[in-house]
């Protein structure tokens, strides 16, 4: 059993947009769980926003899961 497999994906993706929502007034449209490591980086360590961006949209980021959108 994964650490994965204990989560409830509905259940954590509806308490993520619930708390962003709240803290700023934004909705969230996608959530998507990646694999440990998937995120790109920078040379200094940090999230390479367009190019985590870039690799969403273009489907090569490694999800594990995709929750369903709301309503």
């Amino acid at each position: 059993m994964t650490d994965q497999s204990l989560l409830d994906l509905d259940e954590v993706a509806g308490a993520v947009r619930t708390a962003v929502n709240q803290q700023h007034d934004l909705r969230v449209h996608d959530f998507v769980l990646i694999e440990p490591g998937g995120l790109p980086r920078t040379s200094s360590g940090k999230i390479a926003r367009s190019a985590c961006r870039l690799a969403y949209l273009d489907g090569r980021l490694p999800v594990t899961e995709v929750a369903a959108r709301p309503g």
